[in-house]
């Protein structure tokens, strides 16, 4: 048990699915910077990657079941609070199937913005 603290931004459209991706936005103490992630409540497909676009800027990817740190976290951020929509995409186990869903960022700069505020504050 420590101090540690952690906030988490997620964004889903619709009703909740296991099988639908959603963002996920991280500032914990543990990280030097914030970290985001395509969630879902399956398990990647091994060797598959996991995909976030913003409108139609290039897609970013990574293993699955990994977080974006550092410069690639920042520039998806930069893209999320400019941005209109995300689209993200994962595959799942055992069958290696895609599975996309897409998260409207109306408000997301806002929020944003009221998170580094009140971790400016704390610290």
């Amino acid at each position: 048990m420590d101090d540690a603290r952690t906030c988490i931004l997620t964004g889903r459209t619709g009703i909740y699915s296991k099988a639908r991706p959603y963002l996920m936005v991280l500032w914990g103490d543990q990280w030097t910077g914030p970290a985001v992630s395509v969630s879902h409540g399956e398990s990647g497909y091994p060797g598959s990657e996991e995909l976030i676009r913003v409108d139609r800027n290039s897609a970013f990817s990574i293993d699955e079941d990994s977080l974006f740190h550092g410069q690639r976290a920042n520039a998806i951020l930069e893209q999320l609070k400019r941005g209109k929509i995300v689209r993200l995409r994962y595959y799942d186990w055992p069958y290696n199937g895609s599975h996309d869903s897409s998260v409207d960022l109306q408000g997301f700069p806002a929020i944003w913005e009221a998170v580094t505020t009140l971790r400016k504050n704390q610290r």
